[in-house]
């Protein structure tokens, strides 16, 4: 059997992964342990191409994703996977995407990030056999949102692991998981102002450096009132559905938040999410057409830390 972790990005999706690989170590098929196999992350893509999962317990593999997928349809259809999704407050993992990725708001809309960020939450979420987690409710009660998932898979937890996984693996020690490696990539002479190394991640533990922000400002504090404007024209339908509350935009001055030229930049937007969406479709006939169209220009690919340091090595 498979699992997918493919929460919203910045959702704590890879909490989710932590968590599923430390909860199956309890679990049991036929008396005896599951064999747990931690894959990482995968794309579509890779996983049509991959061997196909049974629908036994006795072998879990357990993957972390974002985009939809055709091939994760059918593994589900055919009861070989399930998945763990997590929402958030779009506004934040806008605002943390740009911190993340180093992109300003503008190359956020461009990319069209923020219309993949819905086409992955309706395709996620339209699977049944998808548990859905708020954010929110996992930073306010960790423990319980591991006892969550722990039904979710059918696992019984020994009294008192939900509160242990819920501390080993907390905002704070992940902070300090992160912080250890951006010395690491330091002293490697990685240059982390770079935008292009904004991307580098643990393969073990699939935390990046600057996954993390040591503050928690939300977005609210950090967004323009043109930004304001244009994330209520974008999302706000999204964030109603969804019980977040909507900007009011009461204290925004119209001279201050004009908003000329975005809907260029959300059309530019919505044609490269609907070429990531083709390309994951049809992968090998896309990638020529995609380059030839640069429509793959400005969008920041995670690197794992073991790529990055073979590539400095044999520098």
């Amino acid at each position: 059997m498979d699992i997918f972790c493919c929460g919203m990005y910045r959702s704590c999706s890879t909490w989710q992964y932590e968590i599923a690989i430390e909860v199956l170590k309890f679990a049991r098929n036929k008396g005896g342990p599951v064999e747990i196999q931690p894959l990482g992350y995968m794309t579509g893509p890779e996983y049509d191409v991959a061997p196909k999962a049974s629908g036994t317990r006795s072998v879990v593999r357990i993957f972390k994703g974002h985009e939809g997928h055709h091939s994760y349809t059918n593994a589900m259809f055919r009861s070989r996977a399930i998945g763990l999704y997590a929402h958030r407050d779009v506004r934040d993992v806008i605002f943390s995407l740009m911190y993340k990725r180093k992109q300003s708001f503008q190359e956020i809309v461009r990319t069209g990030m923020i219309h993949q960020i819905l086409v992955n939450d309706r395709f996620w979420r339209a699977h049944p056999q998808v548990f859905v987690q708020r954010y929110d409710d996992i930073q306010e009660k960790p423990e319980q949102a591991v006892l969550e998932i722990a039904e979710f898979l059918h696992v019984n937890l020994p009294g008192g692991v939900a509160a242990q996984l819920a501390e080993t693996y907390s905002r704070e020690a992940n902070l300090k998981r992160t912080e250890n490696l951006k010395s690491k990539l330091t002293e490697q002479g990685l240059d982390l102002e770079t935008p292009v190394n904004a991307q580098v991640y643990d393969q073990s533990t699939l935390l990046h450096w600057n996954h993390i922000r040591s503050d928690s400002s939300s977005w609210l504090n950090l967004a323009t009132p043109r930004e304001r404007v244009i994330l209520q024209r974008m999302v706000g339908p999204w964030l109603a559905k969804n019980g977040y509350q909507a900007d009011p935009l009461e204290d925004v001055e119209p001279s201050s938040s004009a908003t000329k030229n975005w809907r260029l930049d959300a059309a530019q937007g919505l044609m490269r999410c609907h070429s990531r969406e083709f390309s994951s479709a049809y992968y090998r006939i896309s990638q020529p057409l995609k380059q030839l169209l640069g429509m793959g220009a400005g969008e920041r690919r995670s690197k794992p830390l073991e790529k990055v340091a073979k590539k400095n090595n044999s520098a």
